[in-house]
């Protein structure tokens, strides 16, 4: 389990959606995408219903009924504010288990999102090349070593 910010957690999950859209491998990759996206819904859920309450709270119900717009009065803006940035930086556990970039397979992807979940959901592996194994030094006392 990691701690994120609801902040950084709303970024994870906008690139995870983007991520979501390509076809991946089955596994690890859209298996892991998919429970990452359940995880980060269900850990965010009280931080999104405490965003909807503050919203119900200051802010200014728009004239189709349905959506609130920030207050517009500068001292309830000011206490508004400072209240979602509260709710921003709240600190949540989530359990992400990162893919590889070479488990992406042939997927693309806009480069954005792929830093947006470096080293959070994506671990950069093409650094990795597999090598042939040294040789190891000949025994001397091997008759087939000196020939």
């Amino acid at each position: 389990m990691k701690k994120f910010t609801m902040n950084q957690l709303m970024t994870i999950q906008v690139s995870l959606v983007a991520l979501s859209q390509i076809k991946l491998p089955a596994h690890p990759a859209a298996y892991r995408v998919g429970r990452a996206l359940d995880a980060i819904a269900s850990a965010t859920k009280q931080a999104i219903a405490d965003m909807q309450a503050l919203y119900q709270k200051h802010g200014v119900l728009m004239s189709e009924g349905t959506q609130y717009t920030p207050p517009t009065d500068p001292e309830a803006l000011t206490v508004f504010q400072s209240a979602w940035t509260e709710i921003q930086n709240r600190e949540i556990e989530v359990e992400l288990r990162p893919i590889r970039v070479s488990d992406l397979g042939n997927g693309q992807i806009e480069p954005a999102h792929l830093m947006a979940l470096d080293g959070v959901m994506i671990l950069d592996d093409s650094h990795l090349t597999l090598m042939p194994a040294p040789a190891t030094p000949a025994d001397p006392s091997d008759p087939a070593a000196n020939e």
